[in-house]
């Protein structure tokens, strides 16, 4: 299947021997797609993954090296069952990751005047309210499908210089000089987009002058995959349960008392 009004590639792709199946560099300029992703991370490569046009993710960082050890990152995603829904439709997971993944079946929460709210999964028929997931993890999944994928040419390492939107599309200029003509450019260079910067977009940004620790603990009581938060004037703090009856802990403070606590 191909998107309406789409169109094949023109130009031409070259593999080089050094770079890993799927980090392509171009040959011959200017080259047309469908889609052009700038930025490679979690956000752009899931996207990717999910349409059948022919797409070029470019990306100025090079491919992560992920070593999956037995310790747990310390960066953690609590991911919905929508969400978890949309990786295992990209069969994403391989069967040793099912041991990673951490599924909070319950919360409780309480707040600073000690009021409690608590619910489950099963009180509204699911069988998790969310899933852990470590960010390594899913890196390299999605790096790894992002490889391999028929549709995806992902251009790592090579960012942009140059943007240039016209009635009838976009066309992009890379670091080595190189142009991809496309209907649709999107945006998923993070925070500081550069994408937004060239398109012109304004923000406003709020500093809350908080800084979250994060470590991941080992409990000596089960943690029964119940995530757990507290709401205080001098901060919030989370428990949110890992395989092996470990916890992930978030404390979010103010940055003075987290500079001194670090």
């Amino acid at each position: 299947m191909r998107c309406p009004g789409s169109r094949a590639y023109s130009g031409s792709w070259q593999c080089h021997a050094w770079k890993p199946r799927g980090y392509w560099a171009l040959e011959q300029h200017p080259v047309n797609a469908d889609i052009i992703v700038v930025g490679g991370g979690i956000v752009g490569a899931s996207f990717a993954l999910q349409s059948n046009c022919q797409i070029v993710v470019v990306d100025r960082n090079p491919p992560p090296v992920v070593v999956l050890d037995g310790e747990f990152d310390h960066r953690v995603y609590a991911l919905t069952p929508t969400n978890m829904a949309l990786l295992e439709c990209l069969d994403l997971f391989q069967p040793q990751d099912r041991a990673r993944l951490g599924p909070i079946r319950a919360m409780e929460i309480v707040g600073d005047k000690q009021a409690k709210l608590a619910f489950s999964a099963r009180s509204v028929e699911l069988s998790e309210l969310a899933v852990m997931i470590e960010h390594r993890l899913l890196a390299r999944r999605l790096t790894d499908k992002l490889s391999a994928a028929s549709h995806v040419n992902y251009l790592a390492h090579c960012g942009p210089t140059a943007v240039d939107v016209r009635c009838d599309g976009v066309s992009l200029t890379l670091e080595d000089g190189a142009k991809i003509n496309a209907d649709l450019l999107v945006g998923a260079d993070g925070a500081n987009s550069w994408v937004r910067g060239e398109s012109g977009f304004s923000t406003r940004e709020k500093d809350y002058e908080q800084i979250a620790l994060v470590a991941n603990f080992r409990c000596e009581k089960n943690h029964e995959y119940i995530a757990r938060q507290w709401f205080a004037d001098g901060g919030i703090l989370a428990w949110l349960p890992l395989p092996g009856n470990i916890i992930s802990i978030v404390w979010s403070l103010p940055a003075a008392r987290a500079e001194q606590l670090s």
